[in-house]
């Protein structure tokens, strides 16, 4: 019998998976639209209703683990977890009803396949970290050009006060200038006034 024959290939209905994830109906359906709308594909039964086999529980589990482990949102995180599974073409094995050592076997390929799924995770996480790194650059140097545009705004703020001012100063010199000279032309005719009084008062007598 060849291996084709042999392989059998297990779905689970969501009450299944409600149970074995401890999650709502809700839940389970927003992760598997946000997983379908990144771009994976679900088994469907006669009705068209989901059935979920390992593979699918793998996708599951690690976008819950990328979501708790980053700051995305679900479909941030279902975009980057359907093109890693994509990318690096990752496949739960197929259960097998052979004997202890084809058991042994997949036990094996199973932990190889958890260490590989944490190491995408790891990726996932380091890439997430350079985004925020890059987004924080971005809004320190914005921050930093945006303080360098005020302080310049403030320079010539100060520039136009100071300008202002001596125009001020300015001009009360020359009131204070225009007042002497005022005085002092009243002073000459309140003068002459005074010598023309005294000059006809003579001349009178």
């Amino acid at each position: 019998m060849s291996e084709d024959q042999n392989y059998t290939q297990v779905f689970y209905s969501p009450s299944d998976l409600i149970a074995m994830l401890d999650l709502k109906e809700s839940t389970l359906r927003k992760y598997a639209y946000d997983l379908e709308k990144a771009g994976w594909k679900f088994g469907k039964n006669e009705l068209g209703h989901r059935q979920y086999n390992e593979r699918d529980i793998m996708a599951i589990r690690r976008l819950i683990a990328a979501k708790k482990n980053t700051s995305m949102t679900f479909e941030q995180a279902a975009k980057e977890l359907v093109f890693m599974l994509k990318s690096e073409s990752l496949a739960v094995p197929a259960k097998n009803n052979g004997p202890a050592n084809d058991q042994q076997n997949d036990i094996a390929e199973l932990k190889e396949l958890v260490n590989k799924q944490t190491e995408v995770i790891k990726a996932l996480s380091e890439r997430l970290t350079e985004r925020d790194q890059y987004i924080e650059k971005y809004i320190q140097k914005s921050f930093e050009e945006q303080d360098k545009r005020l302080s310049e705004r403030d320079t010539m703020l100060l520039e136009r006060l100071e300008m202002i001012e001596e125009r001020k100063r300015e001009q009360a010199e020359s009131i204070k200038y225009i007042a002497a000279a005022k005085e002092e032309l009243e002073e000459e005719l309140k003068t002459q006034k005074k010598k023309g009084f005294i000059a006809r008062l003579f001349g009178r007598t």
